[in-house]
């Protein structure tokens, strides 16, 4: 409860304070201060606040008031595109006040009209496309925070990525490394926005896909910048794996284009990057699998089928057909790839898989992989949320036996 002679700080002071990059224990201070102060504002004390700094930035863009409202009054903004505006906020001088409005958005999203949030997305994306020094971390950290406030107001989220991914480096690929506090400027900068990265690839992960598999292959880019779209995608698989659940053909092809021998300079670069993400996705989803010594990778898809890749060539090597229900499960067999299990959980089904290696058998196969044997697996547990059912779900393939474990970590054995 505050007593009666209490003086709130003043905004405009901390907010500037919290972009002086000049010391690092006055920003991060002056940031915290920021944010707790506008808390405990009373209601209609926030409510003034906004209409005080709303008004300053609305006073600057009179000349631009027809675009932010169009003539049905639902215009949707990216600033990546200065040619198309009479406007844009490349030079950051109003970045105070948009960081006291944006703070206030994602507190108390109800405070700001619809004009002024659109406004505030235009700033925040404009920082970061104009690469604004100052800017770009504390953009991308209130972009990701508030992403739900923002994002109907970014009509190009796909380009809102690439600029991302170009403000994102000092981010760590490593997965040790990713709970460590960052030192340098680029450090700070570069987690913010691959933060903001996720947020997105968590929201709209067919645009994060698209987006990630472009830029990975971009031949106009430098290599760390290929590098930098695979480090975001496996932060996604990382810190979001239920995202990309019903993705997971989409996210292997992303990295399957790395990996084009045609293309060796790319896969030369890519190739550690690349190997990474596809044992990070194998540590996080039951239904992709890997066989090392034949270099196969597996991953099974809502659409119960089950695509198996050849990471030497970078193509399709088998494409398994016969489940009813989505892929939850995969194993392929010890040391060789030319059998394979699947488990799909709302068919109640476990399944034996004929792949053929070489040979006659193979030729005959073609693309097509063989169902050699069908499972009573049972009735599925229920009531499960699907991040339990990623992290308890295993098929373990050993010897003669197929052991299964389900969502519910009941186990079951099979004989084959």
């Amino acid at each position: 409860r505050q007593p009666q002679s209490y003086c709130h700080p003043n905004l405009e002071m901390v907010a500037k304070a919290a972009l002086d990059e000049s010391s690092h224990d006055i920003q991060v201070a002056a940031r915290l201060l920021l944010q707790v102060s506008i808390e405990r504002l009373p209601a209609k004390v926030r409510v003034t606040a906004v209409s005080h700094w709303a008004a300053l930035l609305h006073k600057k863009l009179l000349s631009f008031s027809s675009v932010l409202t169009g003539s049905n009054g639902s215009a949707a903004f990216h600033g990546s595109n200065p040619k198309s505006q009479t406007h844009d906020f490349s030079s950051g001088e109003d970045s105070h006040v948009v960081m006291i409005l944006a703070v206030i958005g994602v507190s108390h999203p109800e405070d700001l009209d619809t004009t002024t949030a659109k406004v505030v997305t235009m700033a925040l994306t404009d920082y970061i496309f104009f690469h604004v020094p100052h800017c770009v971390t504390f953009a991308a950290e209130l972009l990701a925070r508030g992403y739900h406030l923002w994002f109907p107001y970014i009509s190009d989220r796909q380009r809102l990525i690439s600029d991302l991914l170009n403000n994102a480096e000092g981010s760590s690929l490593s997965e040790k490394h990713a709970g460590l506090t960052p030192h340098s400027l680029k450090e700070k900068k570069g987690l913010a926005c691959q933060r903001a990265l996720i947020e997105i690839g968590t929201k709209q992960p067919l645009d994060f896909l698209k987006t990630i598999g472009r830029e990975a292959i971009r031949p106009d880019v430098k290599q760390e910048h290929h590098k930098r779209a695979l480090s975001a995608l496996a932060a996604l698989v990382r810190k979001q794996p239920v995202a990309l659940v019903n993705h997971l053909p989409a996210v292997v092809e992303v990295i399957i284009k790395t990996l084009d021998p045609s293309e060796s300079a790319l896969r030369k670069s890519c190739l550690k990057s690349s190997t990474y993400v596809l044992l990070s996705l194998v540590r996080r989803y039951p239904m992709v699998a890997f066989q090392q010594h034949t270099q196969r990778f597996a991953v099974g898809s809502v659409d119960s089928i089950i695509i198996i890749y050849d990471l030497r060539t970078a193509t399709k090597w088998r494409i398994l057909e016969g489940h009813t229900s989505p892929i939850s499960a995969l194993c392929f067999e010890n040391a060789t790839s030319e059998r394979m299990v699947s488990y799909a959980r709302n068919e109640g089904s476990v399944r034996v898989w004929q792949t053929g290696t070489s040979g006659i058998f193979a030729t005959i196969l073609g693309i097509k992989g063989k169902c050699t044997k069908k499972i009573d697996a049972g009735t599925a547990p229920t009531g499960i949320p699907v991040v339990g059912q990623l992290r308890n779900t295993s098929l373990k393939w050993e010897k003669k036996k197929i052991i299964l474990t389900k969502a519910d970590k009941s186990v079951s054995v099979y004989k084959v």
